[in-house]
């Protein structure tokens, strides 16, 4: 089965779409995972991209406040350290823009004193309602380990790969998204997403998404630009 271990696939212990689970790297230590064995056990060695399809049953399986939180986490594009000091001041957000100060944007040896984070559409939309929803929730204040735990629960529940799955994924996807709906875009989107290389969005072109993929994103994207 293309080199994926079918005991792996076929334990009782969850259920991974096998189509899914081929498209990435097993871990050595994902090796005879049993449900005795604590969830932290996984290590996730990179980080990917979701499909659409992926986020969706993802976030059927995440509670109210979860999808919240990892709505905005998606359409802001922000790094996590960044989006949790955003739920802090949501005055940033002028209804058109976020407007990051220098003090929010937390990457070592950032140069850049100030951005403004583009919205599509739907980005919008979410950040009117995640506000109320996430006010005064512990998952406002979660770490990155127990945020991981939580996607990594929701993966099994919903049948996907958690390999690379985790709050860095989150970044990756939108970055992806938008380049492959925006690819004479990367200029912008290198600066809504404060990448101090270019060529930090280069490897984002050459992604196998579908055609499928591609208008699914489209809900998700459109208003970009």
């Amino acid at each position: 089965m293309n080199g994926v271990n079918e005991d792996l696939v076929n334990t009782k212990s969850f259920k991974i779409n096998p189509l899914q689970v081929i498209e990435y790297k097993e871990p050595k230590q994902f090796a005879g995972y049993t449900n005795n064995t604590h969830i932290t056990r996984v290590v996730q060695s990179t980080t990917r991209p979701l499909r659409p399809g992926e986020y969706e049953l993802l976030r059927k399986e995440l509670k109210e406040d979860g999808r919240a939180y990892f709505d905005g986490l998606l359409v802001t594009g922000m790094r996590h350290r960044e989006y949790q000091l955003f739920l802090m001041h949501p005055e940033w957000f002028d209804g058109n823009f976020i407007n990051l100060p220098r003090v929010a944007i937390k990457k070592y040896r950032a140069t850049i004193k100030q951005r403004y984070i583009h919205l599509s559409t739907k980005g919008k939309t979410i950040l009117e309602y995640i506000f109320p929803v996430l006010k005064d929730t512990p998952i406002s204040h979660a770490t990155n380990q127990s945020l991981n735990i939580r996607l990594e629960r929701a993966a099994y529940r919903a049948g996907i790969s958690p390999f690379g799955l985790n709050v860095k994924a989150f970044r990756k996807t939108w970055e992806s998204w938008l380049v492959s709906i925006y690819p004479d875009k990367k200029t912008e989107i290198y600066l809504s997403q404060g990448h101090t290389e270019m060529t930090s969005l280069n490897h984002y072109l050459n992604l196998a998404f579908t055609q499928e993929d591609k208008n699914k994103m489209l809900e998700w994207v459109s208003g970009f630009y």
